[in-house]
């Protein structure tokens, strides 16, 4: 019975919060007033120092994170932060990376995509390779102009970044474009230019089970597609607010500016089997580093949201075992240095139907 009771509290609370608009996209108008459950945080003791970190991967048991430090691009340890291994050197020679970067793990075969955000440069390593060697081979190089972030789904690359045919781009397996997506919202497709569209929509993108989720940083869209016949179909959606950049675009489309007390909203996502995981900041860019809160929405991969739990660290990027038994996490800790962390999701379990 009392599991009952909080499960209508749960719906009643999760009711008052969501809306629609006239598109039948929901509308959230508070996640914090989502969030009925914390967190718990453990930071690990850590045998190397980090610089400034600002993704995390995991692959079996080891953590990567990107790391400009010793003038290699990654670190690797495990989950105790014992470090393996720096590789993949910074620079602009050959088998070297110019950064930032941008990681995912391939379904396919347990690789790392690493991709080059300046310049579109991308190769796909070996983890046993990266392991033992600091300036590694990588299995396959492509050339994705213009792209900002990349994903893998095993058979296909799947990109966001400058296109101005759209904001997704389908890439074989062989690295040669298939398709380019518009997935802008209406508002969006008004700016003209194909660079500060993208600027104002960029996001972070993540695959499980056939279906892509894509959560943007500045407007709050937070859309979930299918992967079928070379094209992307939208299956659900939602947008978090306040969106100032929404209303202003909405307003006056040739206000492309961003603003210090613009709402910072998605800042990562990542995916089990079964779950997508929204890491959600919700204050103004002026604060992102400063109050120690955050939000994690799951999400099935349907596009239905599930739950918001609140954590009390200032993260910047997460990620999660295939089974949703361990999610660790980057945070800026209370004097100020970067470390990694584990979250306790135990809860996570409690909520899922």
């Amino acid at each position: 019975m009392k599991l009952f009771l909080i499960n209508v509290l749960i719906c009643v609370a999760f009711c008052s919060c969501i809306d629609k608009n006239k598109n039948d996209e929901k509308i959230i108008g508070s996640v914090k007033r989502l969030a009925l459950d914390t967190l718990s945080v453990k930071e690990i003791s850590l045998d190397f120092l980090l610089g400034n970190p600002n993704q995390i991967e995991m692959i079996d048991s080891l953590l990567i994170i990107t790391d400009n430090q010793d003038e290699k691009a990654l670190a690797i340890c495990d989950y105790n932060g014992k470090l393996i291994n720096r590789t993949l050197c910074v620079g602009e020679g050959p088998g070297e990376c110019i950064m930032p970067i941008d990681i995912s793990v391939s379904h396919g075969n347990k690789s790392l995509i690493v991709l080059q955000r300046q310049n579109g440069e991308c190769d796909e390593y070996n983890i046993n390779v990266l392991l033992n060697d600091s300036t590694p081979s990588s299995l396959n190089s492509y050339k994705f102009k213009g792209t900002d972030r990349i994903i893998s789904t095993g058979s296909k690359y799947i990109g966001s970044g400058f296109y101005d045919a759209g904001s997704l781009r389908i890439y074989n397996k062989d690295g040669l474009e298939v398709k380019t997506q518009n997935i802008y919202p209406d508002y969006l497709n008004s700016i003209e230019n194909a660079t500060d569209k993208y600027r104002i929509a960029q996001g972070f993108i993540s695959y499980s089970k056939n279906v892509i989720a894509y959560g943007t940083y500045f407007t709050g869209d937070i859309s979930f597609f299918t992967y079928q016949d070379n094209s992307l179909r939208l299956i659900n959606s939602c947008v978090t607010k306040p969106n100032k950049i929404r209303e202003r675009i909405i307003r006056n489309p040739s206000d492309v500016s961003i603003h210090k007390d613009d709402i910072v909203h998605c800042i990562d996502i990542c995916s089990s089997l079964n779950y997508f995981y929204v890491l959600y900041c919700g204050t103004d860019m002026g604060q992102v580093n400063q109050l120690k809160e955050r939000y994690i929405m799951k999400f099935g991969t349907s596009g239905n949201l599930i739950h918001v739990y609140r954590v009390n660290a200032r993260i910047n990027s997460i990620c999660v075992s295939n089974d949703d038994t361990k999610m660790y996490a980057i945070i800026l800790a209370d004097n100020l240095d970067y470390t990694i962390a584990s979250i306790g999701i135990d809860l996570l379990w409690r909520a899922t139907p």
